[in-house]
């Protein structure tokens, strides 16, 4: 009891210093993004940025980015020489970036408000966690943006060391010139360097004097900056003008004003309220399955009683609460932080581009960071007089929002492990393919990749020893392409498809279709053999047509697989594995090789999630004239009365390609009826 009751008084003791405010960012980045980096991969546009590193190394992202934004291939230059195709470490650096923005956000707060450490913490800290954006687990790409937004916040910690200490003014605002140019690398955060005379004003009120002498010093300091700014737009919009969004805004404002500016009030004032408050309700969500509700509560529990422990204990010089001082703090927090959020919304309101907080579009989110925890803060100021309720809200907010990001990374997790999985088996299906074949697909099973991205793990997979921009491989998506890259389902069409220096020619000619809907297995869309596909998608059934199996090297002298860098080693040989070698054995026209995989499936106990996945299975007995099991697996398929045409084609074809006795034209006849086939 004595020890109990001493230990409570040495942790009553216990204290934080702001000095340790960047130590709990750094905790709290580990908590939010950490947990799961060691089983995340590469996402969306990271696959063919490390396509063109793996086939044309550093130097290639000149020409890659030259399209759009030319200067920001030092970013991947960079990082691709240190990390190269291993994933972990851009998911680790991807964190450090967050950390190291977060806390230089901190600074810059505390520079402004040097009496408003705990109001700064707080804004950190909702910074830091923000669940709007939720693309952190695409590394390779998002570590240029974050790596731009880290420079720009440094250049205002330059600006404001500049004002308390003269004497640096001129190495100080060179370092913070260098710093802002990163806004020629990327363009999001550039609307937010219209921020610095506002923070200027705020510092240099401390000082007092009368308004002129204040104005002056502020464009004294703000000009070198304003140059930088004035420069990058005559590049962007004069020199380099509008590559992949245009100024949509613009054009419309030039054919009728007054409606364009009804709608862009709308369009802002509902991006407010979007970013930030709905985003907040992003929390709310609730993982489902026991491991992940353990996981779930464990990180919430954790890093809310942290979180509320340390700021509970965090020593600051001019405590946060009511009173003249608070509301006057929480009134700037809620103008600078409005402000922060118009400028940051310019680039994607100029270009017309909808804020959602769904992909792909969450991404958009990533200018309005700098608002967000500042417009929050003020508000729960001026809400709530009581410090312990301001505190217990936002330590919620910070608990449950790192809920969302474990789940939110468990998702990506899923992902990766959907696409390795489709990987294999096309590979177990495909030991190889022509050069020049297109890969068809609709309705895919996974959410951070386009077909863009696909591409690249497919030439890797097919063509990893190229060293050519001329792609042998597409994957195109029929729900994106038709009509673009894809001309027409019409056999014999060119097809030619650039992505930045990379480039593809081909031909409707050499398709191959494919579905895929696990836990079902990759389907190779045969003419012939799955004219009947239950729940093919509309489009993909038109296509089946343009399957052309011809494209499978049967025999490849070296089987492709998934490179292991990216996707791991070859999985256990699940059903699967059976199902596709079976395919291709019928392909082949080998049947006992697919009763040989029947026998070798049952022994290690595997079966089909999907009923259709019998099929080659049951014609192969059939064609060994095994009519017990080929009945047998008939009735299994026929359980599913959608697969009932599919039994009916694939016995009519066994009954027109063999020589039948008399009792097996009866077993079919009994098969047949069964199904209803005359029906």
């Amino acid at each position: 009891m004595l020890i109990a009751f001493e230990d409570r008084i040495a942790l009553n003791r216990i204290s934080f210093s702001p000095r340790t405010v960047p130590l709990a960012l750094l905790g709290l980045a580990l908590l939010a993004y950490g947990p799961l980096i060691p089983l995340l991969g590469f996402y969306w546009d990271d696959l063919p940025y490390l396509w063109l590193y793996h086939v044309q190394g550093p130097p290639g992202f000149v020409d890659f980015v030259a399209s759009d934004r030319p200067f920001s291939a030092w970013i991947f230059m960079l990082t691709t020489t240190l990390f190269g195709e291993t994933a972990w470490p851009y998911h680790l650096f991807a964190l450090l970036l967050r950390w190291l923005t977060a806390w230089v956000f901190w600074w810059v707060l505390k520079y402004v408000w040097p009496g408003e450490i705990r109001a700064a913490t707080w804004a950190a800290f909702l910074f830091l966690v923000y669940p709007g954006f939720k693309q952190q687990p695409i590394a390779l790409i998002y570590n240029h943006h974050f790596s731009v937004l880290f420079l720009f916040l440094l250049s205002l910690v330059c600006l404001l060391l500049a004002v308390r200490k003269p004497r640096w003014f001129l190495p100080l605002t060179g370092l913070g010139l260098v710093f802002s140019a990163g806004m020629f690398s990327i363009e999001y955060f550039a609307g937010l360097e219209l921020l610095r005379p506002v923070l200027l004003w705020l510092v240099m009120d401390e000082a007092g004097g009368s308004w002129k002498r204040k104005a002056g010093r502020v464009m004294r300091h703000w000009l070198p900056y304003l140059a930088m700014l004035g420069l990058f737009l005559y590049w962007r919009v004069f020199v380099f003008r509008f590559p992949s969004y245009q100024p949509q805004v613009v054009d419309r404002f030039l054919q009728a004003p007054l409606p364009a500016l009804s709608e862009l009030v709308r369009v802002v004032v509902t991006d407010f309220y979007t970013v930030v408050f709905i985003a907040w309700t992003e929390i709310l969500q609730l993982p489902s399955g026991p491991l992940s509700w353990l996981a779930y509560l464990a990180i919430v529990a954790i890093g809310t009683a942290a979180v509320w422990f340390f700021l509970d204990r965090l020593k600051s010089p001019q405590p946060t609460g009511g009173g003249v001082s608070g509301d006057r703090w929480a009134r700037q927090a809620l103008a600078v932080g409005s402000f922060a959020f118009l400028l940051g919304g310019l680039p994607v309101w100029i270009t017309g581009l909808p804020v959602r907080l769904t992909y792909p579009f969450d991404r958009l989110t990533l200018g309005f960071l700098v608002g967000v925890g500042l417009v929050l803060v003020g508000h729960l100021e001026l809400l709530f007089r009581s410090l312990v309720l301001r505190q217990v809200i936002l330590v919620g907010l910070v608990g449950l929002s790192l809920g969302l990001h474990l789940q939110n990374a468990n998702a990506y997790r899923r992902n990766s492990q959907i696409l390795k999985d489709f990987l294999w088996q096309l590979t177990w299906r495909a030991p190889g393919l022509e050069p020049g074949t297109i890969l068809l697909n609709e309705n895919p099973p996974w959410t951070y990749y386009s077909d863009n991205s696909l591409t690249a793990p497919f030439n890797w997979t097919y063509a990893p020893g190229s060293s050519s921009l001329d792609l042998r491989y597409m994957f195109y998506d029929l729900d994106v392409r038709l009509g673009e890259g894809l001309p027409d389902l019409k056999k014999g069409l060119p097809v030619n498809q650039e992505y930045r220096s990379m480039r593809f020619s081909g031909s409707t000619a050499d398709i191959l279709a494919v579905y895929y809907r696990p836990p079902g297995c990759v389907q190779v869309l045969d003419p012939l053999y799955t004219v009947s596909y239950p729940d093919l998608p509309h489009t993909l059934q038109k296509a089946v047509s343009l399957s052309d199996l011809s494209q499978i090297s049967l025999l490849a002298s070296s089987p492709a697989s998934p490179p292991p860098n990216l996707f791991g080693s070859e999985p256990e040989r699940s059903w699967c594995y059976y199902f596709e070698k079976a395919e291709l054995a019928r392909q082949a026209g080998a049947w006992p090789e697919v009763v040989t995989l029947w026998e070798n499936a049952a022994r290690d106990s595997r079966s089909p999630a999907e009923a259709s996945e019998w099929l080659p299975f049951m014609e192969a007995f059939a064609r060994v004239r095994d009519w017990e099991k080929a009945e047998q697996l008939a009735e299994q398929m026929m359980k599913n009365r959608d697969l009932r045409p599919m039994v009916c084609t694939a016995w009519e074809r066994i009954a027109e390609s063999m020589e039948l006795e008399a009792p097996e034209k009866d077993i079919i006849g009994r098969i047949r009826s069964q199904a209803d086939c005359n029906g």
